[in-house]
């Protein structure tokens, strides 16, 4: 997942969706500015080994909002959280650095994590329908 570029309001602002864990690296680089520590993930179900091993190959459920069936790994894969800690960090110049905690953000499957350059905050998928993706030109076309 790319980072992509949006407009509301004449504003501009950078998200990325969290689709899976291959986001985090790109997510704490690109917003390593507002980020007081590393993007911890977190999950709020967990269906054990014996459980994924005799049933992972199974369809047990329908998500009805992305239209698609789902093993037990697919559940579990949409259950896990992102936890953002917001904030600055102050560089002290002599191998400290100081914390100034602004807040805690949850990004849930499919959220978006959005910047306007001067904060985070997140954008479910039915907000980022508010948003007008700003698409790439090309110039040499």
């Amino acid at each position: 997942m790319a980072v992509k570029t949006f407009t509301k309001n004449g504003r501009q602002f950078r998200g990325i969706c969290f689709t899976d864990k291959s986001v985090l690296e790109e997510m704490e680089y690109e917003f390593a500015d507002f980020i007081v520590d590393d993007i911890k993930i977190i999950q709020q179900l967990n269906f054990g080994k014996l459980a994924l091993s005799i049933f992972d190959k199974v369809i047990l459920s329908f998500d009805r909002v992305h239209n698609k069936p789902q093993t037990l790994s697919d559940m579990e894969e949409m259950s896990e959280v992102i936890v953002v800690q917001t904030g600055d960090v102050f560089d002290n110049h002599d191998g400290t650095f100081d914390k100034d905690y602004q807040g805690t953000l949850y990004v849930f499957h499919n959220d978006w994590l959005m910047c306007d350059g001067r904060k985070l905050f997140v954008a479910d998928e039915y907000y980022i329908k508010e948003f007008i993706e700003l698409k790439k030109v090309d110039i040499n076309a």
